[in-house]
């Protein structure tokens, strides 16, 4: 690595990174978050740090869909169910007018928020700004976020884990 310009990586030691890669000037992240670099004082000047923020969004909204409409629907009882040869009926309703609080209404969060919204619930967002978002019947900031909880019939986090976030919901 000490000829390295450029790093193209997920993880990587940051100990001494300066005297290991003299040369480095762009660091890129092929996650969405950077959470597991943090904090960040292995940085040095010149250097840059990107990463793969959006790149992602389909794919986690698509994840995030099916998890809210499995665990809805009570898919995995009805898996360890069969797996221990009980085949018993477990009913669930619709979606549509259940509450779904989304933590997160960034690139990820959005792009579940897109697609349950079409299917009728009730979805409230999470923010740092408070700021509208399509799909949301309101959104509200994080410091308000305990005020909302009791509605929830499903709560969705779509969150980094930071110092900000961790521990958020215990």
């Amino acid at each position: 690595m000490s000829n390295s310009d450029i790093l193209l990586t997920w993880n990587f030691p940051t100990s001494n990174l300066k005297k290991v890669s003299p040369n480095l000037k762009w660091i890129h992240c092929i996650s969405a978050g950077i959470e597991h670099l943090l904090p960040l004082d292995w940085m040095f000047e010149g250097l840059v740090l990107t990463n793969n923020s959006g790149v992602h969004s389909k794919k986690a909204g698509e994840y995030g869909l099916m998890s809210v409409l499995m665990l809805h629907n009570h898919i995995p009882k009805i898996v360890s169910n069969q797996k221990n040869k009980k085949f018993v009926s477990l009913f669930s309703t619709p979606i549509a007018g259940k509450t779904i609080v989304v933590v997160g209404t960034g690139n990820l969060g959005e792009a579940m928020i897109r697609l349950l919204a079409p299917l009728g619930p009730k979805i409230i967002g999470v923010n740092r700004k408070g700021g509208s978002v399509d799909g949301c019947s309101k959104v509200i900031t994080v410091d308000k976020i305990n005020s909302i909880l009791p509605e929830a019939d499903i709560l969705y986090l779509a969150i980094p884990e930071t110092p900000e976030t961790k521990n958020l919901i215990s």
